[in-house]
């Protein structure tokens, strides 16, 4: 994990300087923000969401909508 997670930094560190100047604070949250999804979805495809309730799937469901919402505004914010 530890390899992955400086990977993963080292691919933003390249990627923030090839967008330019708001590349360091948009591009930390998309970071962030793939850092999320992608644990959640692993979460779920391996079964570690099984033994939940509904009500706490639903809340993941929402979390992860949300955090969905955020990286699109942010994508969006280029554009203005």
């Amino acid at each position: 994990m530890g390899v992955l997670w400086l990977a993963g930094i080292d691919c933003y560190g390249v990627g923030a300087t090839l967008v330019g100047k708001q590349g360091t604070s948009i591009g930390f949250a998309l970071f962030l923000a793939v850092s999320i999804l992608s644990s959640n979805i692993l979460g779920v495809l391996t079964g570690e969401w099984k033994a939940t309730s509904r009500a706490t799937k639903r809340q993941l469901a929402v979390g992860v909508a949300i955090v969905l919402v955020a990286v699109v505004i942010l994508n969006l914010s280029g554009f203005f």
